[in-house]
């Protein structure tokens, strides 16, 4: 019996892989860049108008940033200079588990 089902399990395990239904790198995910929260006094807020400004609280000079798919929170990191545009610096990816 013992036989049958190795022979069974030989037979599974070299038949060729089938081809994925995709490619991942035809598919596109659309990724959303959450800065920090913070806390502001109820009336500024409600003074809050067209050309005010409202600032942005630092870490150490970095801000920080997650970085969502979807509803889902994926990574965390910090936005930088690069030349002349900006990026987001990765310091973990949020996995599962």
């Amino acid at each position: 019996m013992f036989k049958k089902e190795d022979e069974a399990m030989q037979i599974h395990a070299d038949a060729p892989m089938p081809e994925a239904a995709f490619a991942p790198e035809s598919f596109a995910v659309q990724l959303r860049f959450e800065l920090d929260q913070t806390d502001i006094p109820l009336a500024r807020l409600q003074a809050l108008q067209e050309g005010g400004v409202l600032p942005l609280q630092d870490r150490d000079g970095a801000l920080s940033v997650r970085i969502l798919a979807g509803q889902r929170a994926i990574a965390t990191g910090q936005i930088v200079s690069v030349g002349d545009s900006y990026a987001v610096l990765i310091e973990s990816v949020l996995r599962e588990g």
